[in-house]
């Protein structure tokens, strides 16, 4: 009788132990896969943020400085661009400053901000028609957006994020119907690099396709952006850089060296496995054998 009471506590103590190993692991799976989650939606996001922003860059500089075909300048665009990404991926990945990290598509945002509102009639004021006026106003319409919400680092991050990429969608659909909204892209590199092009009427013809198409990416932008607001609530601003967590890591871990299990006082010596120190000739007399 009393072997089999004890054989079925046996049994219900090693069912518990296989419930809660069970459940251990299936909450250390799910703890990897978020920071897995993190860390890979955190170096795509540097990377192509990164990727759009140095692409305009370098695109507008070839154009303005060089005389290649339109084929070749958009090729070495790219490939300064990657190796721009690259090397501002690198910088996140060693410092992994969240204002530093939100840099690139606040003023990626900012840049689409300020074509979309040129390639309104507000672009056609006569005010523009120098350079220097058109410039500077220009710069300005960039700096809005990441210097208003430069200060709330997540919602800036959000906010540009969810308008590039809904921008990106529309702009791929604009492509495959012929519509007019690249000319939003179009006309701001026409006034970088074609001489007289200011006296131009920008504002294109607003037909169905655009209309349709501004409300697509209106829908995209603020569902996206409600949608990451609402996943993210509850946590914290930004992961930390790969670099900062290996080193947290590395001083979170136990060492497995140590005899935690011996209790030290302050008279327990610093280095192991030495024998304990002579202090006195007459010390090592009485503890050695006669």
């Amino acid at each position: 009788m009393s072997a089999s009471l004890v054989t079925d506590k046996e049994i219900e103590n090693f069912t518990l132990a296989v419930i809660q190993s069970e459940q251990l692991l299936q909450n250390n799976c799910i703890r990897i896969l978020n920071v897995c989650h993190q860390l890979l939606f955190s170096i795509l996001g540097n990377f192509l943020m990164a990727f759009c922003g140095f692409c305009v860059i370098f695109y507008l500089v070839l154009n303005i400085s060089t005389i290649q075909s339109l084929t070749v300048i958009f090729v070495l665009s790219c490939i300064l661009a990657t190796v721009a990404g690259v090397l501002w991926l690198m910088l996140w990945w060693c410092i992994g400053v969240p204002v530093l990290s939100v840099l690139v598509p606040g003023f990626t945002a900012g840049y689409l901000f300020a074509c979309v509102l040129f390639y309104t009639d507000f672009g056609n004021l006569l005010y523009w028609t120098t350079r220097y006026n058109y410039g500077m106003s220009f710069t300005v319409g960039v700096l809005i957006l990441p210097v208003l919400i430069l200060y709330w680092t997540r919602v800036l991050n959000i906010l540009c994020c969810a308008f590039i990429g809904s921008f990106l969608i529309t702009l791929t659909i604009d492509v495959w119907i012929e519509a007019g909204l690249k000319f939003i892209i179009v006309n701001t590199f026409r006034h970088a690099y074609i001489d007289g092009y200011l006296d131009v009427i920008v504002t294109g013809p607003f037909e169905i396709k655009d209309i349709i198409l501004s409300c697509v990416w209106t829908v995209l932008f603020v569902t996206g952006s409600g949608l990451q607001f609402y996943r993210e609530r509850g946590k914290p601003e930004f992961p930390s850089c790969p670099r900062k967590l290996r080193r947290l890591r590395r001083q979170q871990a136990p060492n497995t060296s140590d005899q935690d299990h011996i209790e030290r006082d302050e008279r327990s010596p610093l280095l192991r496995n030495v024998a304990e120190p002579y202090y006195s000739t007459r010390d090592r007399d009485q503890s050695e054998p006669t």
